[in-house]
């Protein structure tokens, strides 16, 4: 019998805590919306693991982070930073690891510059300082007003469009074919003014005797 009346004290309370009245929603409402931000942001519970722990990445196996461990600290830092976002300033938006900034670390810093792990996460603290100055001094919003918009969408697609990369490779649609063909060198028949990219033979009458040409790498067309 009391327990109608406690539950909607507690949305009144969570009402007029959120001032649902004045931004025109519910709690129907906001419960959905966390729903499907959950759903549409859930892939980073796995996407970070992987990422920080070269899944699937040749010549890199067991060089990573470990996968629970770091799909457990991805799961907090996930869950307590947008709980923290929307307590402390009542905006509905969710916080989580950045899937470019995680690329970064794993490929860049890491397996690129030689860093250690330790090392690496030490340069993002220092990122983080600098941004978090940029902030309080508003340097860092004239910074984003100056980017155009069609520059920052190009930005997010870039950024979704790697993730799907990431997938792909993960799941198998696209791998790495066994052998490449070679781009590097041109031959040219000693009968007819003719070029054939890696042959022995002339493309244009079969002739065998060719001979070699050097191909520079920045050159896209065959030579004269």
């Amino acid at each position: 019998m009391t327990a109608a009346p406690i539950i909607a004290t507690d949305t009144r309370g969570l009402a007029t805590r959120f001032a649902f009245a004045e931004r025109g929603t519910t709690l129907a409402v906001e419960v959905r919306a966390g729903i499907t931000t959950f759903m549409v942001m859930a892939y980073i519970i796995f996407v970070n693991p992987i990422v920080l722990g070269y899944v699937g990445v040749p010549g890199l196996e067991g060089k990573g982070l470990p996968f629970a461990p770091t799909l457990t600290v991805t799961c907090l830092t996930a869950g307590l930073m947008s709980i923290a976002m929307g307590l402390g300033t009542n905006y509905p938006l969710a916080l989580a690891p950045g899937m470019g900034l995680n690329a970064v670390v794993a490929f860049e810093l890491v397996a690129g510059r030689g860093l250690t792990w330790p090392q690496a996460m030490t340069v993002i603290l220092v990122e983080g300082v600098v941004i978090t100055v940029l902030v309080l001094t508003r340097f860092r919003q004239a910074m984003m007003d100056a980017v155009p918009l069609g520059l920052k969408h190009a930005i997010s697609v870039g950024i979704g469009l790697f993730i799907a990369f990431i997938g792909f490779v993960t799941a198998g649609f696209v791998v790495k074919p066994a052998t490449v063909r070679c781009r590097s060198r041109w031959v040219r028949c000693v009968a007819c003014p003719s070029w054939s990219s890696c042959s022995d033979s002339c493309s244009r009458c079969g002739c065998s005797r060719v001979e070699s040409a050097a191909r520079s790498s920045s050159v896209s067309s065959a030579p004269p």
